[in-house]
C-alpha cells in the first residue's frame, strides 16, 4: 500500500481512502449504501474531490522591483541609524562588540554592507544604544 493511503479500523469497518478510490469494507451484513459511516466518508471525498483547485497568480514584475526597492531602502535606513547611533554614542566597534557580543566584522556589515539583521540582533543593538526597536525601525511595534 502507498504513503497516500488512508486507512481506518474500526470493530466494524476497514475503510481504504486513496487519492482515486474509496473502499470500504463491513463485516456487517448490511448494504453497504446504506450504512451512515459509508455515507459520511463518501460525502467527504466528494466534498474534497470538488474543491475548488488552488489558483497560483502571475507574479506581477513591476511589484517585484517595487517590494525589493522598498527593501532596499528599509535596510540602508536602518543601516545608516545604527551607525549614528554608534558614534553619537562614542562607541568605537570593539565597544559595541562587548557590550553585545556581535563580532567587529558583522557590526561593519550591519553599517556599510547592508547585512541583513535578525530580531534578536536588533534587539542586541538596541539595547546598546539605550532606544527601542520601534525607534530603529521607525514603527510601532506592540
Amino acid at each position: 500500500m502507498s504513503p497516500r493511503h488512508l486507512v481506518i479500523l474500526s470493530s466494524c469497518h476497514l475503510v481504504i481512502l486513496s487519492s482515486c478510490h474509496l473502499v470500504i469494507l463491513s463485516s456487517q451484513a448490511m448494504n453497504i449504501h446504506d450504512d451512515p459511516i459509508y455515507k459520511r466518508i463518501r460525502d467527504a471525498v466528494l466534498r474534497l474531490s470538488h474543491a475548488p483547485k488552488r489558483v497560483i497568480e502571475p507574479v506581477d514584475e513591476a511589484e517585484t522591483k517595487a517590494r525589493a526597492a522598498v527593501r532596499q531602502l528599509a535596510r540602508s535606513r536602518v543601516s545608516a541609524l545604527l551607525g549614528q547611533l554608534r558614534a553619537t554614542h562614542g562607541m568605537t566597534y570593539a565597544d559595541v562588540q562587548e557590550k553585545t557580543g556581535l563580532s567587529q566584522q558583522f557590526l561593519f556589515d550591519v553599517e556599510y554592507k547592508e547585512r541583513r539583521l535578525t530580531l534578536d540582533e536588533l534587539r542586541l543593538l538596541a539595547h546598546c544604544y539605550e532606544v527601542g526597536v520601534n525607534d530603529v525601525l521607525g514603527i510601532e511595534l506592540e
